[in-house]
């Protein structure tokens, strides 16, 4: 079994799309902020389910439920969203130093 640590979604904005269709300037950067602060919300929920998914399986194989959460199955999920989410800052931070380099022409 093998997981993703990217996002699958559908990373198209809705931005581009958007027709102001009269509306005043304020308005519409009002409406592109809003837009914009929807989509980061839904890519935000898109990964908390990922790691939710991922932590759940790893943490509570097949036949593991129970009606109380025990101190390791517990422990098990946080260990596994912390690395996670260190691993997701380590991949981004070495995606954007690559984008760097590549952008002065190293």
């Amino acid at each position: 079994m093998s997981y993703s640590f990217d996002s699958d979604s559908a990373s198209s904005s809705t931005a581009p799309y958007f027709d102001s269709n009269g509306l005043g300037s304020n308005a519409e950067n009002d409406l592109r902020k809003f837009v914009a602060e929807v989509e980061t919300s839904a890519q935000f929920q898109t990964q908390v389910n990922t790691v939710s998914n991922i932590c759940w399986d790893k943490c509570f194989p097949s036949g593991s439920y129970g009606y109380k959460m025990d101190d390791k199955k517990a422990q098990c999920i946080k260990n596994c969203t912390e690395r996670y989410l260190e691993m997701a800052m380590h991949l981004q931070s070495k995606l954007q130093s690559s984008l760097q380099k590549h952008s002065s022409g190293m």
